[in-house]
């Protein structure tokens, strides 16, 4: 994008600070998700292999070939986190036996990898408004703030999960192409190689990303013609290349994939189904994952809702209209794909996480909210900000049953929630009496408790107060002082002379 002036300059890196501090607050834990993806990071860096067998008791998300266990995920995520493995390994070495060392390597890998992925698409999203929307004005800044603290953007930038991580790759892909338009594609070919790079990246991190790719290559399209196009293809080769290659060798075919071997618990094999997990779009799991309390995105992200109003409104802006056709069509498609996934649900979750990839294709249509909404629209906003960081503080993976839940309960406590409502009945009752940082699966762990005691879990999840000794809601308040001085350098101006240069 064009640079800056150096007067916004200052807000972007307090921003970037900001989010980055923000994010990498929080560590959320282990799950079976989670718990695969470090599992092969941890096989490349520990038996340059991609073998997990040795790793595995402390998953089901795997993939099996013959006598051989793989993560079931797609592999980006879990080789861009190798090198900072490798670093805090040597730096920091976890024994077998030493659970809380083990949690300290898995928060530095998502603070170098997802968290800090999610804070450089904070600024990216940032100067994308104020290019499309011509506003150099604060309600950008409030539009980005909505996005990165008020939509589940903010607790899954926090956690080893890569769909944070595909959203940052195809937004900044999709970001890069329209500034190139708007420089009226001076910049020649290679910042379009480089897009079709990223979305190549995308697809290799997050599978989600591959129903978005080929909107985003129509876009290119649309607004570029067929050579430049070509030229976004051409660059996304590499990755493409690279995975199949990790097909072939993991799997036996480039073309093959571990949905082709996936652990039977996951497969419905009903008649109909494609790789025996997707079928025909169902209409009331569209509306669970829209507005129903369980997993509905507008419940627990109210805010979204007036993005979807911009959206709508910027479509009837012929100026705004390419990008907005493009972003609302990616955003459905994806939410269309999760109504048509058995596992729609995302397990233990809060919120619809497949639809992370697809959230900032919507939220940027925040700042096309029309302004008579735009009153509503802040107030949905600093609701969604707190809903998040109640989400991001209590715990990102909520059980997705009765069952779970009471499995996942203190000894002792007999109080089981009700999740089908995990917001009402799970997350703020518990942020209200200061309950932070209760998951409390460990990286090593398959099952709570199947390996370590009570007191061995207290590091399963936690913040970055709560490693400084304080506890309850006084674990927050380090980060509210930190968001309170880059808040003060962001707005500080300077003092203007008194005495005229004129002559």
């Amino acid at each position: 994008m064009p640079d800056p002036p150096r007067s916004s300059m200052r807000l972007q890196v307090c921003l970037f600070l900001a989010l980055l501090i923000t994010y990498a607050y929080f560590f959320q834990g282990g799950g079976w998700h989670q718990n695969s993806r470090f599992d092969l990071t941890r096989a490349i860096v520990e038996d340059g292999s991609v073998r997990i067998n040795r790793f595995a008791g402390n998953t089901h998300d795997w993939a099996r070939v013959e006598n051989r266990l793989l993560s079931n995920k797609a592999p980006g995520l879990s080789f861009i986190a190798a090198p900072p493995y490798a670093v805090i390994r040597s730096v920091l070495p976890a024994g077998h036996d030493d659970p809380f060392r083990m949690s300290i390597q898995v928060h530095f890998i998502v603070i170098f990898t997802v968290s800090l992925a999610s804070a450089i698409l904070g600024v990216v999203f940032l100067r994308f408004l104020q290019l499309w929307a011509g506003e150099p004005s604060i309600r950008p800044v409030v539009c980005l703030l909505a996005y990165s603290l008020g939509s589940l953007a903010f607790p899954w930038s926090t956690q080893l999960m890569a769909h944070q991580l595909g959203a940052a790759l195809l937004f900044g892909a999709a970001a890069l192409i329209y500034a190139e338009k708007k420089r009226d594609w001076s910049g020649g070919d290679k910042p379009l190689l480089l897009a079709g790079v990223i979305l190549g990246l995308a697809g290799t991190v997050e599978e989600t990303s591959i129903f978005v790719i080929p909107i985003l290559l129509a876009y290119g399209l649309w607004v570029g013609g067929w050579r430049r196009a070509l030229m976004i293809c051409a660059g996304g080769v590499g990755p493409a290349v690279a995975l199949a290659t990790y097909n072939a060798f993991a799997f036996g075919g480039p073309l093959l994939t571990a949905h082709d071997f996936q652990n039977p618990r996951f497969v419905t094999g009903e008649p109909g189904t494609l790789l025996g997990v997707l079928g025909a779009p169902d209409l009331r799991v569209l509306l669970e994952l829209t507005f129903l309390p369980r997993r509905g995105l507008f419940y627990y992200c109210p805010v979204l809702l007036f993005a979807a109003a911009g959206l709508l409104a910027a479509i009837r802006r012929r100026e705004s209209r390419p990008e907005a056709v493009t972003f609302l069509s990616a955003f459905i498609v994806v939410l269309l794909f999760n109504a048509s996934f058995n596992g729609w649900h995302g397990g233990w979750s809060t919120g619809p996480r497949y639809l992370i990839p697809a959230l900032p294709f919507l939220a940027v249509g925040l700042v096309w909210t029309p302004r008579v909404l735009r009153s509503s629209a802040w107030v949905a906003g600093a609701i969604s900000i707190f809903l998040m960081t109640a989400v991001t503080a209590v715990n990102v993976s909520v059980p997705q049953d009765n069952r779970n839940a009471a499995a996942a309960l203190p000894p002792g406590e007999s109080r089981v929630d009700d999740v089908r409502d995990p917001l009402r009945n799970y997350v703020l009752p518990r942020f209200a009496s200061g309950e932070l940082s209760v998951h409390r699966q460990h990286m090593s762990e398959g099952f709570i408790g199947q390996r370590l005691s009570p007191p061995e879990q207290q590091w399963a999840a936690y913040n970055v107060g709560e490693l400084m000794g304080l506890r309850g809601l006084s674990s927050l308040v380090p980060l509210l002082l930190s968001w309170i001085v880059l808040g003060s350098i962001a707005a500080w101006r300077p003092r203007r002379s008194s005495i005229s240069l004129d002559r």
